[in-house]
């Protein structure tokens, strides 16, 4: 960051006759053409020049540099500030269509695509609000607009009119007992930095209507002193309209309060401010060394890690996924325990060092109590498949919780509901009495939370193993402390899943006659590998020559999990079917059951069978039949199931669901605290048995 000191020439008189020669425009001919304009000239020039570098020392040593979230040393804020994007919040709130709004929060796409820029927002508004949710930039938006007027920082991150003197104000130093006092408040600041005349000075510059007054954090002021806070901020205005002002608050808390403002809303981050971020943040000479920022991002933008990248779009979140990797170089393997930190900084953390008032809730709903209640809350409505709804709904399931576990029945649970939206920002009003979690991921984690018991876990398998909506929700529970008991109950239940279902009681019954392998990690896989051919090359995919496998590129993935050197103990299937791969899918099986009398007689029988036409004149449908034919020969030679020969394309779908179950039971062993080998022996002897 460029210090105060740095700007200011050694050679005052110099000085100001290159600002003249400027047009006048610097923030510092400004402020000596008030400090000498009622015939002050009897003010040393130089004490002047000293007093307004003291005010930007001021600035800067208190709004200049940003350290949050235990972080072991500040860093400047030029450094690290990405651009925030602000949008016309209350010009599409109302309008929004629900299914639209519910499509992109499932995907974790961004809300608003159309976004304001900031220094056009800043100079076309003389009274502007900003609101945002908690860790949103608001702030940081506010101080940054400071510290750039005071630098006469001329990089193309703003472009502003620097005909202002810019002071912050941060509300919540105003007490209950003291009146709110806008204008001593602001002398202050002048007074400390030892301004001469500063009273003078003040009035004159209030009058002249040069001075930019940030006023930060109207959700801090204390409540008791709410409306003393906003009376005062109206009459200073209307004492001092032609002055420029910029007050923040949350969106939660913000009731229209300050009429003749502009509200405006810091949206979340996009892709590019992600980036810019990561960048910014990891801007050392040894982070540049290593590629430091490249490689989170590259982690933050795998398809693996999409939930954490959601998360990632709070700034305030972003910066703890920073200090995370920061420390280790890489996220933890278990999810679960990043999220929980997460949503700890959402309800407590932040607001304790931002010295928030904290009103009590309700008074025996802890925190320990509070996230029983959310995660009920969430678990409630994704059962229902509900990620949006209504006010009415939400305020219901508070009280439900509060009689059945605290046993009171509460008249209005709106003052609730409204603290946890406030204060937490878990909890957002989407549009029109439509409520959401702040980030899906926070629901998932929610939900999981809500199922981590041994009594809940069962049903929990039972109703959602197979359905992709809740693959989050069982990678989260593994990470918890009940993930021995969850890959337990999974691997016995896809073993109960398998022997309920004829194709695949006769799959796995072939497989084990075919292959005699020990019960081992590797007997697992090849077990599995085998079962996957009889699906890999079904009815409808061998139409593709070249297409990619989805159940051949699963199993893969689950045989890497299984064995890391899985390359080295695996021969690769191919990727198409037809005459043209015949053998290598011959050697394969081969490889694999070990039938190697098999191998020449069968390449003879598939060579005799001819195409009606070259390959590249057959039709689709053409392809179609004349793979199977190929593949029906190789099938009924290793002895495979007559459901396989001759397939039913419904009957197909326990298969698939049971290499779905073992995939998933594979990514939650990668998130589980420990698995002990008893357990795992177990787990790899119910794969495929």
């Amino acid at each position: 960051m460029a210090k105060a000191s740095s700007i200011l020439p050694e050679d005052s008189n110099k000085f100001i006759e290159t600002l003249a020669e400027e047009g006048g425009k610097s923030l510092f001919q400004l402020t000596w053409s008030l400090i000498t304009k009622y015939g002050k000239k009897a003010v040393d020039r130089t004490k002047a020049i000293a007093a307004l570098e003291r005010y930007a020392e001021n600035y800067t040593r208190r709004h200049g540099e940003i350290k949050v979230l235990n972080m072991s040393s500040p860093i400047p804020l030029k450094e690290i500030y990405t651009k925030v994007r602000l949008v016309h919040t209350h010009k599409e709130y109302f309008d929004e269509n629900i299914e639209d709004l519910e499509r992109a929060f499932r995907e974790r796409k961004e809300r608003y695509r159309n976004s304001l820029d900031v220094s056009t927002v800043i100079n076309e508004h003389q009274r502007l609000n900003v609101l945002g949710g908690p860790g949103a930039g608001k702030s940081t938006l506010l101080k940054r607009v400071g510290l750039y007027l005071l630098a006469e920082d001329q990089s193309n991150e703003f472009q502003l009119d620097n005909q202002h003197i810019p002071v912050l104000i941060e509300l919540k130093q105003f007490k209950v007992g003291n009146p709110v006092d806008i204008a001593k408040a602001i002398q202050n600041e002048f007074e400390i930095a030892g301004f001469p005349e500063s009273e003078d000075f003040l009035k004159d510059a209030l009058g002249e209507g040069k001075l930019l007054i940030l006023l930060d954090g109207l959700d801090e002021v204390p409540k008791a002193l709410l409306d003393e806070a906003i009376s005062a901020i109206k009459n200073f205005v209307d004492r001092y309209p032609t002055n420029r002002y910029i007050t923040s608050c949350r969106t939660a808390y913000y009731k229209n309060y300050l009429i003749g403002f502009n509200d405006i809303e810091v949206s979340s981050f996009d892709d590019r401010q992600i980036r810019a971020f990561v960048s910014n943040w990891f801007n050392a000479e040894r982070d540049a060394h290593s590629s430091t920022s490249d490689r989170l991002c590259e982690l933050l933008f795998d398809t693996a890690h999409k939930a954490t990248l959601e998360l990632a779009r709070t700034p305030l979140l972003l910066t703890f996924l920073c200090i995370v990797f920061d420390a280790g170089q890489q996220f933890p393997a278990n999810r679960s325990s990043l999220y929980r930190r997460a949503l700890e900084i959402l309800l407590e953390r932040w607001s304790a060092e931002k010295r928030i008032h904290q009103e009590e809730i309700y008074q025996n709903l802890n925190t320990d109590i509070e996230t029983k209640m959310l995660a009920e809350i969430a678990a409630y409505f994704y059962e229902k498949d509900k990620t949006l709804f209504h006010t009415e709904e939400l305020k219901s399931r508070i009280s439900v919780f509060l009689e059945n576990t605290l046993g009171v029945k509460l008249p209005h649970v709106s003052a609730i509901l409204d603290a946890i939206e406030v204060q937490q920002g878990l909890l957002v009003q989407r549009t029109l009495d439509v409520y959401s979690f702040s980030h899906l991921t926070i629901q998932e984690y929610l939900v999981a939370f809500h199922y981590c018991s041994p009594l809940l876990m069962p049903k929990l398998i039972a109703k959602h193993c197979f359905d992709k909506k809740w693959r989050e929700v069982f990678i989260l529970q593994a990470g918890m402390y009940h993930s021995e008991d969850i890959l337990l109950l999974m691997s016995r239940h896809l073993k109960e899943f398998a022997s309920k279902h004829p194709i695949l009681s006769d799959a796995i019954s072939w497989v084990n006659q075919s292959v005699k392998s020990s019960n081992t990690p590797e007997g697992a896989g090849i077990r599995l590998l085998l079962l996957s051919f009889l699906i890999r090359y079904r009815r409808k995919e061998v139409a593709i020559s070249y297409g990619q496998n989805a159940i051949g590129d699963k199993v893969e993935r689950i045989n890497n999990a299984l064995v890391p050197d899985y390359l080295e103990v695996f021969p690769l299937f191919p990727k198409h079917s037809g005459k043209q791969s015949a053998p290598l899918i011959i050697d394969s099986l081969v490889k694999l059951t070990g039938k190697s009398t098999k191998k020449s007689a069968l390449l003879k029988e598939v060579n005799e069978i001819k195409p009606e036409k070259s390959w590249d004149n057959m039709m689709p449908g053409m392809k179609l039949s004349f793979n199977k034919r190929i593949l029906d020969t190789i099938f009924k030679s290793f002895g495979v199931p007559e459901h396989f020969v001759k397939p039913n394309s419904k009957s197909f779908g326990s298969v698939e669901n049971y290499i779905e179950g073992i995939a998933l039971l594979m990514d939650c062993r990668a998130a589980a605290l420990r698995i002990s080998p008893p357990v795992w022996s177990e787990i790899i002897s119910n794969i495929v048995r």
